[in-house]
């Protein structure tokens, strides 16, 4: 089974925070109630914002500890905030030509069928 590597700003009070919010919203769609609702709504939001605020911490404190611009590179790619690859290319190559002569019938194909229904 392939799996993708943890995020490394993930820490173990945002595990249990999602445990909980799951729990809720679990609770939630059991009972359907008002109470419910808003419960798992506030652990949500709550979630939300620490995920926010570690992510805004690991990477402040990842990328200014690196003054190197390799190892800031580097760091970037690790955690997946850039691609690893340097060429991408497009995979048809398309013809303007081609292009234009789609739209041209296009349009043709509609003319026609509205002269027929007139």
């Amino acid at each position: 089974r392939v799996t993708k590597d943890k995020a490394p700003w993930r820490n173990d009070i945002i595990v249990k925070h999602t445990k909980l919010k799951n729990k809720l919203r679990n609770k939630y769609w059991k009972t359907r109630d008002s109470v419910d609702w808003n419960n798992y709504k506030r652990a949500r939001n709550n979630l939300n914002e620490l995920v926010w605020k570690t992510k805004k911490a690991f990477f402040t404190e990842k990328l200014s500890s690196n003054k190197n611009p390799k190892e800031f590179w580097t760091c970037l790619k690790k955690c997946n905030v850039v691609d690893n690859n340097k060429h991408k290319s497009f995979p048809l190559q398309l013809n303007i030509d081609d292009i234009n002569k789609y739209f041209i019938e296009m349009g043709c194909e509609k003319e026609v069928s509205a002269e027929k229904n007139a």
